[in-house]
Formats: structure tokens, sequence, C-alpha cells
């Protein structure tokens, strides 16, 4: 029942994130690109894209939320999120999965994958993918939570 209970919990969060993202999207259209940062069962920040308000390229949904849980647990150090899982809309690109990695983040929770992206993108490549899947080795990559609801979401506000 485990698997189950982690599945129904990974449903959960993402969900979460999606009701945040509708939240915000009327406000900003990118921020259908939403995340958090759980810790057991608690959800410790929320990130958005904010890439166009905020004037900063690098302003993805996950690196805000990273942002925000350091900033909120006063923390200084690469690895400090050990035991932290980042629950997104959708797959990381590779400069929010490396941030989730140097981060020490091990488990990565998302709705809908980069080629899903790419295919409602109409067909535009996001990420080199073997130099992304490469760097998943050490991380626990859990897709397609939600999957329908999140392809849903970008559509909607594409």
């Amino acid at each position: 029942m485990k698997v189950l209970d982690d599945w129904m919990d990974h449903e959960k969060f993402i969900r979460a994130v999606i009701y945040g993202a509708l939240q915000n999207v009327n406000r900003n259209p990118k921020a259908k690109f939403a995340a958090c940062i759980v810790k057991g069962s608690r959800v410790l920040s929320f990130g958005y894209n904010t890439t166009s308000v905020a004037h900063d390229i690098v302003a993805h949904a996950e690196i805000n939320a990273i942002r925000s849980t350091s900033k909120k647990l006063r923390l200084e150090h690469h690895g400090s999120l050990r035991g932290f899982t980042l629950y997104s809309t959708c797959e990381p690109c590779i400069m929010c999965f490396g941030a989730s990695k140097y981060s020490g983040i091990k488990k990565i929770v998302y709705g809908i994958s980069l080629d899903d992206l790419s295919k409602l993108n109409s067909g535009q490549k996001l990420v080199p993918r073997k130099q992304h899947r490469y760097m998943k080795e050490e991380v626990e990559m859990v897709g397609g939570v939600l999957r329908q609801e999140c392809i849903d979401l970008f559509s909607r506000f594409h």
C-alpha cells in the first residue's frame, strides 16, 4: 500500500501546485509553471515562473520555490534540502534540475514531461535530452502525476 499512499500524496501536492497556478495565471500567464517544496506532509513554499514580470530570465518556478524555502529556513549551504521533495507542474528544465540537485533535493515529482511541453509548443525542443538524463542519476524522478490536468492547464493558458 506504500506505493498507493505515495501516489496519493503526489497527486495531493501536484493538485496544490495546479491550484496555485490557476490563482496566479491571470496576473502572470507564465505562472502555469508552478512548483512547491515539501518536507513530509508539509508544503514549505510555492514558486511560480516570474521571468516576465520580474525581468529575470532565471526566475523559473522551481528556482523561486527553492529561494523561498531557503529564505524561510535561513539556509546557507549546498545540500541543505536533503529529505525535501520538489513538486512541479512540468518536468524541470536542466537549469532547475541542476539547482534542485545542488540544493540536495533527492526527489522530483512533476505533471507533464518536457516532451509533452514540446508537443504543446509546436515540437520545439526545450532541453538537450541526453545531457538532462545524465544528470538524473542521483535524483528520483516521478513523472506523469495528474498529467492530463497539467496538459489542460498548459493548453488553456498557452
